[in-house]
């Protein structure tokens, strides 16, 4: 498939299906402008994306109401925009990049210039630049391949970065500058090393693979004996926050590690799938979703990295129709 081919390809799978969330703000009590936090809720069989009131998990905004599955949101580092993935079923490989304006309440559903009318599509994981300017995310062209994609949001383009044949895949995981990011590659061929986490530049391509054990990835005859799972990077802490699990647990541990691996502390015991992490609003701070190994209901948890305290965020109970809530990474 050719570049052009498959940038075609992508505008046109995101192109289908297209909505128009709708706004809901219920009335908060309290005199405080609100620090969002993006939740998943399930409301009437359909995944809604919410906002919720850091501060007081009883104001809340829904931000989509169609039926289709919302997903994977991600704010950018001033927290005043959100990309999300509008999927609609049967279209799961390169669901639609939706952005959405915190303060003016609004979306804009991702097109590229080139071909007017048509969405954006691509998939998880979606990472920004530290200017806002871009965004970088993985398109899959077939069910066993991924490529690197961005979007400027100047331009209105969206530009292939990685194209691999076959089964290889590349995804961002972090932007470490302008130029530099931390990708995922099983791409073993073009690395010359094992699969996992590298260096990678827009000038340079590969650079070197990061042998931090906390980020190891063990694979036994199609089995995941030990991964660092769903990766998000803080530029200001310089540090990854991640699901880490391994043969030794039921369930999953979050965990913080540095790029090197001299920094790394486990925050949960693996007794539950501790999953989907990602850095609060204060950067002290990290949500997950919690489960028990065995099922049930999901909760959404909120870490202090200073006490090590844990608590649930809000409860299924105060968003109004929701049966139940989760971190959107799905």
């Amino acid at each position: 498939m050719t570049n052009e081919a498959r940038v075609r390809f992508l505008l046109i799978i995101g192109f289908v299906g297209l909505s128009w969330p709708s706004c809901k703000t219920p009335t908060s009590t309290d005199n405080h402008d609100p620090v969002w936090i993006a939740v998943v809720a399930n409301i009437s069989g359909y995944e809604q994306i919410v906002l919720v009131d850091f501060h007081d998990p009883r104001n809340y905004r829904q931000i989509t109401d169609n039926n289709h599955v919302n997903s994977y949101a991600r704010f950018s580092p001033n927290r005043e925009k959100l990309v999300f993935l509008d999927r609609l079923v049967g279209y799961d490989h390169n669901p639609q990049i939706v952005l959405y304006f915190l303060k003016q309440e609004t979306i804009d559903f991702l097109r590229d210039s080139t071909w007017p009318g048509s969405v954006v599509g691509g998939n998880i994981p979606i990472v920004w630049s530290s200017d806002q300017s871009d965004i970088y995310f993985r398109f899959r062209p077939d069910p066993f391949s991924d490529d690197l994609y961005s979007f400027n949001f100047t331009t209105r383009k969206i530009n292939p970065l990685i194209q691999t044949p076959l089964t290889a895949s590349e995804y961002a995981v972090g932007m470490l500058n302008a130029d530099s990011m931390v990708i995922f590659s099983n791409d073993t061929a073009t690395t010359n090393g094992p699969i996992g986490f590298y260096y990678w530049s827009q000038t340079a391509g590969y650079g070197q693979f990061l042998s931090n054990p906390n980020l190891q990835y063990i694979n036994v005859g199609g089995i995941a004996k030990k991964a660092a799972r769903n990766l998000d990077w803080s530029d200001k802490r310089q540090l990854f926050v991640l699901a880490q699990s391994d043969s030794t647990m039921t369930g999953y541990r979050i965990a913080i590690t540095n790029l090197t691996g001299s920094v790394f502390q486990a925050y949960t015991n693996g007794d539950f799938l501790d999953d989907h992490p990602v850095w609060g609003p204060d950067e002290n701070t990290v949500l997950f979703d919690r489960v028990a190994p065995s099922g049930g209901v999901v909760t959404v948890m909120v870490l202090n990295l200073t006490t090590g305290g844990i608590h649930e965020l809000v409860s299924v109970s105060s968003i109004n129709g929701a049966t139940e809530l989760r971190m959107p990474d799905y």
